[in-house]
């Protein structure tokens, strides 16, 4: 099951990356957070903000990139810490797709 949390917050950060990059902004350079940020700040778009989309992405990262023994995870504390994450950041995904901006593909 390990393997699948790990895959799980992957596929949430990976995500989460594409809306803000592709959907809701054009800007495949800058650094995710700043990104998000920016993002954040548009009056369009303040509904993020309540979501703690740098948050989860921060929280992935540490999730992601841990170099400790078991992978980080391995205590029923983090499991349970990682799966909350998933849990919360699946429903944020699913508001942030539904509100994301149309793109046109091949402009």
């Amino acid at each position: 099951m390990i393997g699948a949390d790990f895959a799980a917050i992957a596929m949430c950060r990976a995500t989460t990356e594409i809306l803000i990059r592709y959907h809701y902004n054009n800007d495949p350079d800058s650094d995710l957070g700043p990104l998000i940020q920016q993002t954040q700040k548009r009056k369009e778009n303040s509904f993020l903000k309540h979501h703690n989309l740098l948050a989860k992405v921060k929280e992935a990262n540490k999730i992601l990139h841990y170099k400790g023994i078991n992978c980080g995870i391995d205590d029923i504390e983090n499991r349970t810490r990682t799966r909350t994450l998933i849990r919360e950041w699946t429903k944020t995904l699913q508001i942030t797709i539904t509100k994301a901006p149309r793109i046109n593909i091949g402009e």
